[in-house]
């Protein structure tokens, strides 16, 4: 069997939602004592050099992968890109500003997907120009900037384990051989060699049937208010919604028969549609549009329990239909009612699959608590989408009371909480605990003229809608503050409130637009005054005002 077959049908074998039509090219590498991490190198190795070494053709997989990208972009035709040689791939590179920096202190950052828990998670690592007197090599890695995820596969990488890189579709995928479990696959590739390094490319006609707008399993997870539902909207078109909670189940998803009294005053049982149904329906009516069903807070939810056999139909062929059709008598009868039996629908009699431009994207919390753990089997059928913490100073932009003489940005305040709640320094919790930019959303109100009574003493003028953004920042972000993230961090002395505050409703209390610092710490209200964009000498006179603007 040709090594492209083996190294394709080894992927496909462990992970069949990939499909060979679907990939553009694999770079496999054997590592290394100079490819792996320090704590995993030879003993009495000297240096620390850490990075993977990509070298000779191997690195047109790093830098075609962009040239891919550019062609979708700007619709260079599949067979251009396939047959570039090295110095075209650098030239367009080079045209649309894409430079590979030389030397260790710059580099692109690369995103792709690294398999975890038989689940793909986002991540990124970064490449650039390793300088060498024969060829330059290709640098890729760089322990402290790597994502969380790249980091810790690299970190359970050792001499003689494999690495399997892919272009799928245009997205980059990364996955480990362990050379102790999986030995035979090793072997099969690439026999007793103790150096290997494999770049190949795949026929990009094989890929040209393949419609962009195929259907898939996609879930958003992060932190809380990262923005997941609002990320949801740049692909929504023709939308279908629910949301999961701890009561929702099998007959909200796909639905139920229920009694109804008819125009004749008699009564029938019917079949009732859930979200599910209605949105596969409308899907078949319109097989040229993408259709999608909106899975918020999925983790809220018994994810096996409301999907039940459904289930099964999770699993896409290469052209985003189900894999595995079901029989479903009620689903199927609801279907030829609204459809009819000669719709295209009824294609594998009257067996039901979720058709190629149906997406189904959900969103999940990691921090939520008293929730259902969605299993491995389940995930591994989604692609997941992790949502970081970044913060866009452009967006959801206000300032909110700090003392009765400044104030502070939001956006500084989400950044620094962030920091101190995983820093080493702070309260030492995952980053699972922290707040999204979007957490609290600045009061949208008009610019009605009033004064907070909090802060009527020191004659602070402020609008209706700095007021109302005091109280939910009270009511809603110091209350997860204090419930979920400092309650958290009793493994640790430090302390994101100040230690004089014994419950919730002390520090309610407390928290006053003219002495909101005395709720913190004296360890973070540093870290806060630090970092904080605060606006000095906000006192003025209601009579000025008016007088400005009269």
């Amino acid at each position: 069997m040709e090594i492209e077959n083996i190294l394709i049908e080894t992927i496909i074998d462990r992970y069949p939602q990939f499909k060979k039509e679907g990939f553009q090219s694999i770079y496999v590498k054997k590592l290394s004592n100079a490819d792996v991490v320090f704590n995993n190198k030879e003993e009495g190795t000297k240096g620390s050099t850490a990075h993977i070494a990509v070298t000779g053709d191997s690195r047109n997989f790093f830098k075609k992968y962009f040239v891919d990208k550019l062609g979708k972009k700007f619709f260079l035709s599949n067979e251009l890109c396939h047959s570039l040689e090295e110095e075209d791939i650098d030239h367009i590179l080079k045209l649309y500003g894409i430079i590979f920096p030389s030397g260790e202190e710059k580099d692109i950052v690369l995103n792709l997907f690294v398999e975890k828990d038989n689940t793909f998670i986002e991540s990124i690592t970064n490449v650039w120009i390793f300088p060498k007197k024969d060829k330059d090599q290709l640098g890729l890695s760089k322990i402290k900037k790597d994502g969380k995820d790249f980091l810790e596969l690299r970190n359970q990488a050792n001499i003689g384990d494999v690495l399997f890189f892919f272009n799928y579709k245009n997205n980059l995928y990364v996955i480990l051989l362990k050379s102790d479990k999986d030995s035979d696959t090793i072997f099969k590739i690439m026999g007793n060699s103790k150096t290997y390094s494999k770049y190949l490319t795949f026929d990009s006609n094989q890929n040209t049937s393949i419609d962009d707008n195929i259907g898939s399993n996609l879930i958003f997870y992060g932190a809380p208010g990262t923005g997941k539902s609002y990320g949801i909207q740049k692909y929504i078109q023709d939308v279908f919604r629910t949301t999961f909670h701890p009561e929702y189940g099998y007959s909200d998803f796909v639905g139920q028969i229920m009694p109804t009294v008819n125009e004749e005053g008699q009564l029938e049982y019917i079949f009732n549609p859930g979200s599910f149904t209605q949105a596969i329906v409308y899907a078949y009516r319109h097989p040229d549009e993408p259709v999608f069903l909106i899975l918020e807070e999925m983790s809220r939810a018994n994810c096996a329990s409301v999907f039940g056999d459904i289930f099964q139909l999770l699993d896409r062929n290469g052209q985003g239909e189900s894999e595995y059709p079901i029989n479903h008598l009620q689903l199927s009868n609801y279907l030829q009612r609204e459809l009819g039996k000669s719709h295209p629908w009824n294609k594998y009699q009257s067996k039901i699959y979720i058709p190629g431009n149906l997406y189904l994207i959900g969103t999940m919390n990691t921090s939520d608590q008293n929730v259902f753990v969605m299993d491995t089997a389940f995930k591994r059928r989604f692609l997941m989408k992790y949502v970081p913490t970044t913060i866009d100073s452009n967006k959801n932009q206000f300032s909110l009371p700090y003392s009765d003489t400044e104030t502070m940005e939001w956006n500084d305040f989400v950044k620094t909480v962030n920091d101190y709640i995983v820093d080493d320094k702070g309260l030492q919790l995952s980053e699972d605990k922290q707040l999204g930019q979007f957490f609290m959303k600045n009061y949208d109100a008009k610019d009605a003229m009033t004064i907070d009574p909090l802060l009527e003493e020191s004659k602070v003028l402020y609008t209706i809608k700095d007021s109302k953004n005091f109280e939910t920042y009270k009511d809603k972000v110091l209350y997860y503050l204090y419930h979920d993230v400092e309650k958290a961090s009793y493994h640790t002395e430090k302390r994101l409130f100040n230690e004089n505050i014994k419950s919730f409703g002390d520090l309610y209390q407390k928290a006053t637009a003219k002495n909101h610092y005395d709720i913190y710490s004296e360890e973070f209200k540093g870290c806060l005054e630090k970092n904080m964009h605060s606006t000095k000498d906000v006192s003025y006179n209601m009579d000025d005002e008016i007088e400005e603007n009269e």
